[in-house]
Parts: C-alpha cells; structure tokens; sequence
C-alpha cells in the first residue's frame, strides 16, 4: 500500500509565433495518465500519458502545422509520438504520446500524510509569450464519464512501488 498521496498538477505555461493578431491564440491541452512511478529520494515521477491539444483555425496567417511544436519543460523526455494532426470542422487537433521522468519539488513536512505536486509544464518552441496561451480543455474533461476529480488519470493507471 502507498503512504503516500500525490497529486498531479496540469501546470501550463504560455509561450508563442508572430501571428499579427490582437488575442493571442488560445491552444485547449488535455493529458490522459497511463501510469506513475514515483522516486521521491530523486524527486522525480516517471509518467507515461496521452495529450491531446485542440484549437480554433482563426487566423489565416499561423501555419498550423508549427503547432507541434512543443516540449515539457520540467521533463526529460524519453520518447514523445505524435498520433494525430488533423483539421476538422474548423478546429486543429494534434494527439499523442508522452514517456519521460518529470521533477518536482517534495515537499516532507506532513510525512507520512504529506502530499506532492507534479506538473505537467508546457510550452511551445518558436511561440512568444503574447501569441499563445495553452489553456486546460475543460469541454473535453466535462465529456469524460469519470469521477470529476479523477478526469485525466486512467481507471487501470500502473502505479509501481515507491522507491
């Protein structure tokens, strides 16, 4: 049985391209946790996930393709698949895959019944801060038939031993 509680925390950070428009694009994320291990000695979890981003074609001047673009900022990745880039009814979609060790700042004072914050941190590579603001996709978690405050983390999520 696990002592402890943690807590995975959707962290994302704005970052942007030139689009010559006064709002900057908003870009809707989501993530899917397959499975967790944490090694709180190294303060690091490694996660594996789906992410799925979603956006509306609005501005005939963005080259939507750059939009895959994007790192984790607090992570180092060992392997990111892309499985879908596609235009539909006037949204651009971009889905995919995500297998690398994220770190975190634990935080021991309630030992044993603290609890940690993992972030997720995006960003884009060529996006400045003003032009794109990547935003919880709140219309697709509302869709999901999960616990509401489970949404995002697999009903048979792997969690291995704590090390």
């Amino acid at each position: 049985m696990f002592k402890y509680l943690f807590l995975l925390i959707i962290s994302n950070v704005f970052f942007c391209i030139k689009t010559n428009a006064k709002e900057p694009l908003k870009m809707y994320t989501g993530y899917y946790i397959k499975s967790l291990n944490i090694d709180s000695k190294n303060q690091t979890a490694h996660l594996v996930f789906y992410f799925w981003l979603r956006t509306k074609v609005t501005n005939k001047n963005i080259d939507y393709n750059e939009l895959k673009d994007i790192e984790f900022i607090n992570a180092e990745i060992n392997e990111m698949t892309i499985h879908e880039e596609r235009f539909e009814n006037n949204d651009y979609y971009l889905t995919g895959e995500v297998n690398g060790e994220f770190k975190f700042n634990a935080d021991y004072k309630y030992y044993p019944f603290d609890s940690q914050i993992i972030k997720l941190s995006i960003e884009h590579v060529n996006f400045e801060e003003d032009e794109l603001i990547f935003l919880p996709d709140d219309l697709s978690y509302s869709k999901s038939k999960s616990d509401k405050n489970l949404r995002g983390i697999s009903k048979d999520l792997i969690l291995s031993d704590l090390q």
